[in-house]
């Protein structure tokens, strides 16, 4: 088995990853020397034929405070994969999940929802990528095995195919899961999970602008920025005023096609006045488990 870093956030200066030296696998265990410098970069373990049989992401961040919300949930005051808390801070932006994969895909600044309509166009620009392990951001409409998607951490599935789909990535659902039992797909740190769709409750009484949501309680606040989402069925980065963050609470819908499609609730929040799209806030907004949105974890 071999270890190396497969991509990164993108240096100041330079054309190759900044935040870890050093990197060695060896008696069952990683090594690496952190350079001190923030950002994101992922580690992938291969097999000797060179298949990726798992990876990690190391998130190089100041120590996130957290904060207990109202309903007694203590939250982290930052996306997974931001580096930074202030508000108005494109550092706060976080990374994005495909609902139960512990693969990270990068998020961005730049809007990829245009008339060229480019997904990870925007990954390309503000990421490094190692060229020995041949791959590239993509979007795919294809169906994926728990194993492809392990083996494939820079693809977004989509299952394309189906006549009217599900909004699926995964052909097994009950492969990916993410829960109020912390699973090995939860990517939050250790001591930390992804949030069920209550411990959102009272998040509806923060202040809401076209930049991000405050939320406030016993003195502290938590800020939320508006970062969008990657589509599901394209890969794209559609920002504009909105944002989405995952939970693990999951809903059953019945629809014309299919019964037991599974969506997932989501906490949605954006809108302006002036836009006439708001200002809305919710803990329990449906979406297809194949979107790519941020998570923010909670304590165990």
């Amino acid at each position: 088995m071999a270890v190396d870093w497969l991509w990164a956030t993108k240096p100041q200066s330079g054309d190759t990853q900044d935040i870890l030296t050093d990197i060695a696998y060896g008696d069952g265990k990683v090594y690496f020397t952190a350079t001190g410098n923030k950002g994101n970069i992922v580690l992938a373990a291969t097999d000797a034929e060179g298949t990726i049989v798992w990876s990690w992401l190391i998130w190089a961040t100041d120590q996130p405070a957290t904060m207990v919300f109202e309903n007694g949930a203590e939250f982290m005051d930052r996306n997974i994969g931001a580096t930074s808390a202030e508000e108005d801070s494109n550092d706060a932006f976080g990374l994005m999940y495909q609902w139960g994969r512990k693969e990270a895909f990068y998020g961005g600044t730049l809007n990829e929802d245009s008339a060229d309509a480019i997904p990870f166009s925007t990954a390309e620009v503000e990421t490094v990528v190692n060229e020995a392990f041949g791959m590239t951001w993509q979007h795919t409409n294809t169906v994926a095995t728990l194993e492809m998607g392990t083996a494939q951490p820079m693809t977004m599935f989509f299952d394309g195919a189906a006549i009217s789909s599900s909004g699926n990535w995964i052909d097994n659902h009950e492969n990916a899961v993410w829960a109020n039992e912390k699973t090995d797909s939860d990517p939050c740190p250790a001591g930390y999970r992804v949030p069920s769709s209550d411990e959102y409750s009272g998040i509806e009484n923060g202040e809401i602008d076209a930049k991000g949501l405050t939320y406030t309680y016993n003195g502290q606040s938590a800020w939320f920025p508006v970062q969008g989402l990657r589509e599901d069925s394209s890969g794209i980065l559609v920002l504009y005023n909105w944002f989405w963050l995952w939970t693990n609470s999951e809903l059953t819908r019945e629809s014309l096609f299919d019964p037991n499609v599974l969506f997932y609730l989501a906490l949605r929040a954006g809108g302006t006045e002036e836009s006439g799209m708001g200002p809305l806030i919710s803990n329990a907004h449906q979406s297809n488990r194949a979107m790519a949105m941020p998570v923010r974890c909670v304590k165990e």
